[in-house]
């Protein structure tokens, strides 16, 4: 199956028994808040909302949703709200964590905290999905967000991870690439000999979770 856009992804998910809870960290962002109450009107999840209420009802009658029901956790200021937001999770009061008006480097320090209990032995990593207007499918881009360099050993675990990914979205057989600032494999370049190793490694012996094409250096 190909996704060609993101309603064929809204297609694949499950009747649920109920609306999925999505505690946004970082209330009185205006992209956020719509998104979440977009899929709020689909049915698809109920909004917990944690941040500074002054700020986020501000935005919320700005956009017109001030009067759609909501549960709200007000943070005082100076206070933590991402670790308000991962409280709730590791608490078994939310489902899913989101991003809202709140820097990533504030965010990831929670949400990778060992004391946090969110981690597994698996590399956390990130994963986005992209549409754009002049290619008939989406994109899926990793890792733009949590790993900063990464050696090889953990390149294979993103390449996993974005295949189990894929596989999540409803792709039996994606086809993964290597990006590089260049087109050919040059030794002055230690991300394009990476690349190389990794495509001949996948050619050999395909990694157990990504029967996927072997992924090659490109621009």
């Amino acid at each position: 199956m190909e996704l060609k856009n993101f309603d064929n992804i809204l297609s694949l998910i499950p009747k649920m028994d109920r609306p999925l809870q999505v505690v946004l960290a970082g209330s009185d962002g205006e992209n956020m808040l719509k998104g979440l109450f977009k899929a709020r009107e689909d049915g698809f999840v109920e909004p917990i909302l944690v941040g500074d209420r002054t700020r986020t009802m501000a935005m919320l009658e700005q956009l017109g949703l001030d009067k759609v029901p909501c549960t709200f956790v007000e943070t005082p200021p100076g206070h933590d709200i991402a670790q308000a937001a991962v409280n709730l999770i590791r608490d078994g009061e939310g489902d899913i964590l989101m991003r809202g008006n709140i820097s990533t480097h504030r965010f990831l320090m929670s949400v990778t905290a060992k004391e946090n209990g969110l981690r597994t032995d698996r590399l956390m990593t990130h994963v986005s999905l992209a549409s754009l207007p002049e290619y008939p499918k989406l994109l899926a881009l990793s890792d733009m967000t949590v790993i900063i360099k990464p050696d090889l050993n953990e390149k294979k675990e993103i390449i996993r991870n974005m295949a189990d990914a894929l596989k999540a979205f409803g792709y039996e057989n994606p086809k993964l690439a290597l990006l590089s600032l260049v087109e050919k494999v040059t030794f002055r370049m230690q991300d394009t000999v990476e690349a190389q190793t990794l495509v001949a490694e996948q050619a050999r012996s395909p990694l157990p979770t990504a029967s996927c094409g072997a992924p090659s250096p490109t621009t």
